[in-house]
């Protein structure tokens, strides 16, 4: 609904500028303001989604910290070893060597709970990441089709790195369902395509700019 409206304030922003410009070119600064104005209104919106997600998930994470778990009974089949998810790496990690003391093959799962917990550091510093990039980002060349594009690939960043950090921490633990792990990785990668794009549609408007005064 709240991105609808900016829609309809962007085309009709469009609208009048160029209606403006066409008929009345000494109003030629007064839309270039109206638009430098609009864009860091969009940014800023644009920043308090990012927000919103962001404290939403650290508000999850919390509770789930709240929440009174058997970190220990990972390798148990019982239902305190499926309430455990990605976000509880970290407490399990605290009492490691707790749990290797109870198997004989601790280096393999030494390892693979390090690879947990990288994978839980890496998601949760990329959707942190996202908001310093955005600030750091001149969205004033993008037009709307881009604009919204990178916001509701925000939205299902933070959709599918909640996922993966709220999934039962047993299917990471599988060595023959890879799905998890493969999800994880997805996140961080789609975490990495975004800055892409975002950097490639820029440079591309950019161009088509420049064209113009050549």
């Amino acid at each position: 609904m709240e991105f609808n409206i900016l829609k309809n304030i962007s085309e009709q922003i469009e609208s009048l500028c160029l209606i403006l410009n066409n008929n009345r070119f000494s109003l030629k600064q007064f839309c270039d303001n109206l638009s430098d104005r609009w864009h860091l209104t969009t940014k800023e919106f644009l920043r308090n989604t990012i927000k919103t997600q962001k404290f939403q998930l650290h508000t999850d994470i919390k509770y789930n910290e709240r929440k009174l778990k058997q970190h220990t009974s990972l390798l148990e089949k019982t239902q305190n070893s499926r309430e455990l998810v990605l976000a509880d790496i970290p407490k399990i990690i605290e009492k490691k060597n707790l749990i290797l003391m109870s198997i004989e093959t601790k280096q393999d799962l030494e390892k693979l709970l390090n690879r947990l917990e990288i994978i839980y550091n890496l998601t949760i510093s990329g959707l942190n990441h996202i908001e310093h990039f955005l600030m750091n980002t001149t969205i004033e060349q993008m037009n709307y089709l881009l604009i919204s594009t990178f916001y509701y690939s925000i939205i299902k960043l933070y959709e599918n790195g909640e996922n993966v950090l709220f999934k039962q921490l047993t299917t990471y633990l599988d060595s023959e369902n890879n799905d998890a792990t493969t999800i994880a990785f997805d996140v961080l990668k789609n975490i990495s395509k975004l800055e892409e794009h975002a950097f490639e549609d820029l440079l591309n408007m950019c161009k088509q700019h420049i064209k113009k005064f050549i």
